[in-house]
């Protein structure tokens, strides 16, 4: 979901704006997206509960976004933060580590490129038998980034009942492509990255 303008009020987002634009994305076009659409029209609004509050989202309008035309070769933008992750141990015990944009290009498309593996598995119900894809950052951003001193990682807390919340962080930096078609577009159908249940990894072609 994304809003026009958010300030924040200890660990509640206050919404400045009445209107709120949600972005859905699934390769389950015939399942999930129709039943949503259909479901949501019935009651025309969307409400969300956090801790005893509740806000409701009145439905004005929506549109289908055309999908952009895969090619061996694209360029992304993110609209949410990527997320990739691998376990590692640490002190006798197993903890996740959560990629940077300055880590490591070839881990980084070794843990991509699995991640995608494993979505066209589930959703083709076959092994996958391709060579892969090959993502670098766009190096442009990189450089005006680092100059403006801005973040390329984004933390988000996620709060489960009244437990601790749930640190996840993000690759937020344009990146681009090459190579099988297929898993760009499982991927853009279905996120980049880990988390997409969350709303991670939700990525538009930058136009040229």
């Amino acid at each position: 979901m994304q809003l026009e303008k958010t300030s924040s009020n200890n660990k509640f987002l206050k919404l400045e704006s009445p209107n709120a634009y949600l972005y859905i994305s699934s390769p389950l076009v015939d399942d999930f997206i129709k039943n949503f659409v259909i479901g949501t029209f019935e009651n025309q609004k969307i409400e969300i509960f956090s801790e005893g509050l509740k806000t409701k989202f009145n439905i004005v309008t929506s549109e289908i976004i055309p999908e952009p035309m895969f090619k061996s070769e694209m360029k992304f933008k993110m609209i949410t933060p990527m997320v990739l992750s691998s376990q590692i141990q640490f002190n006798g015990k197993l903890n996740t580590y959560y990629y940077r944009v300055e880590d490591d290009i070839e881990n980084i498309n070794k843990i991509f490129n699995q991640n995608l593996i494993n979505k066209y598995e589930t959703i083709y119900k076959k092994s996958y038998e391709g060579n892969g894809l090959k993502l670098t950052w766009d190096y442009d951003y990189l450089l005006k980034a680092s100059k403006e001193n801005k973040k390329l990682t984004k933390k988000v807390s996620i709060m489960k009942d009244y437990e601790s919340p749930i640190e996840i962080i993000g690759m937020f930096c344009p990146f681009k492509l090459k190579g099988d078609v297929e898993l760009i577009k499982v991927g853009y159908e279905a996120g980049f990255g880990s988390q997409n249940a969350m709303g991670f990894g939700l990525v538009y072609e930058e136009s040229k």
